[in-house]
């Protein structure tokens, strides 16, 4: 198995979504008696909240102290990056979690999860402007840890699955380029231990499964 520092390989952070809720919220941090001031005013506990969880979501991907993770972390820093996208897209989605405590310390490379629900938001919701669905869930079976990212959007046909496949097995272009590292680093972490599936149906939504065995 790879050592932690080759788990650090191709591991970013989304600058252009750091901005636009920097933008929207972190701003108001320049004067700390202001957003103080509005808390108590407007009880706008939603923008606290937000600050509080984009603090946690900048501690988590920032440090590199540790690149093997619990798995419970990745969901826990899942969490804090859906309450901020809600936050950004007025709750165009929900995301329904479901973990299963049987892989709750599974040891997996840190931000392996987040890619996997940004792309779905990205190209699953692109065209969904209500009544979006992502659901994120854990299991273990077969002597397998499971992870799951689906979303009810639009969905691929057979020939955009292929060429979405083409380019994550390719490294010349910065198309799939989320699921292209993530799938790399699956390999780099696990070898043939570690896996990546796209189950897709045109206009019925796309799962992209991972998987570990013990």
């Amino acid at each position: 198995m790879p050592s932690e520092a080759h788990c650090q390989a191709d591991r970013g952070i989304n600058a252009e979504f750091f901005g636009k809720i920097l933008d929207r919220s972190v701003t108001i941090l320049l004067d700390k008696n202001k957003i103080n001031l509005r808390i108590m005013k407007t009880k706008d506990y939603e923008t606290c909240d937000i600050i509080v969880s984009l603090t946690k979501l900048f501690r988590y991907s920032l440090t590199k102290s540790e690149e093997i993770v619990p798995l419970r972390m990745e969901i826990d820093h899942v969490q804090n990056y859906i309450k901020i996208q809600n936050y950004r897209f007025g709750k165009r989605f929900i995301c329904k979690i479901q973990r299963d405590p049987k892989v709750e310390e599974f040891a997996v490379f840190k931000l392996l999860i987040q890619p996997l629900v940004e792309n779905a938001i990205t190209h699953g919701m692109e065209d969904t402007l209500s009544n979006g669905e992502i659901v994120i869930r854990t299991c273990y079976a077969d002597g397998k840890c499971i992870i799951e990212v689906a979303d009810n959007g639009r969905g691929m046909t057979e020939e955009e699955l292929a060429w979405v496949w083409a380019h994550i097995r390719g490294t010349e272009d910065n198309a799939c380029l989320a699921l292209r590292n993530t799938y790399h680093r699956i390999k780099l972490y696990a070898g043939d231990k570690g896996d990546m599936e796209i189950i897709t149906n045109f206009m019925q939504g796309t799962t992209i499964r991972v998987t570990f065995e013990d």
